[in-house]
């Protein structure tokens, strides 16, 4: 029987990533979309841009870490652990991984792109791409919190024995 921290777990790596996009771009539609300007938005595309790239760096980072250590006695464990009808922890990590470097890739991109595109306030084109720019963010976010999840959940299972 699992505990509650673990069906959190299972809630965050399954359908959280998917909520935080929805939800962004929901609270940003609803509540915000009239009070954005473009000028500000083009700011904090500048700020993301940063924070996703250094996002992109660690995950990156922690992924050449797991490959390089891939025949070490801790990784051997990890890739043996499989639970009925899954993958192993370890391919499981690894697809979460790249899952967070790619969404972060992405948002850096379509930042990048919103900057180059002149967008006009006024026009509901605008609405809709920054709308769309924030479910980016969302899945970005989330993506991000489960990459920290599993490796939390791999260093606990490896604390087991």
């Amino acid at each position: 029987m699992s505990t509650t921290y673990e069906k959190i777990e299972g809630f965050i790596e399954t359908w959280c990533t998917w909520i935080c996009a929805v939800s962004f771009a929901l609270v940003y539609y609803v509540l915000f979309s009239d009070h954005v300007s473009i000028d500000k938005f083009n700011e904090m595309n500048k700020l993301v841009i940063s924070v996703a790239a250094i996002g992109v760096g660690f995950i990156g980072t922690a992924k050449a870490i797991l490959v390089s250590i891939s025949e070490s006695r801790v990784m051997k464990k990890i890739k043996s652990h499989k639970e009925k009808g899954k993958q192993s922890l370890y391919h499981v990590v690894l697809d979460y991984l790249f899952s967070g470097i790619w969404s972060c890739l992405t948002l850096v991109l379509l930042s990048t792109l919103y900057i180059l595109i002149p967008l006009d306030s006024s026009s509901l084109n605008a609405v809709n791409l920054i709308t769309l720019w924030f479910a980016f963010a969302g899945f970005s976010t989330a993506a991000c919190v489960r990459v920290i999840v599993i490796l939390g959940t791999v260093l606990k299972f490896l604390d087991k024995d």
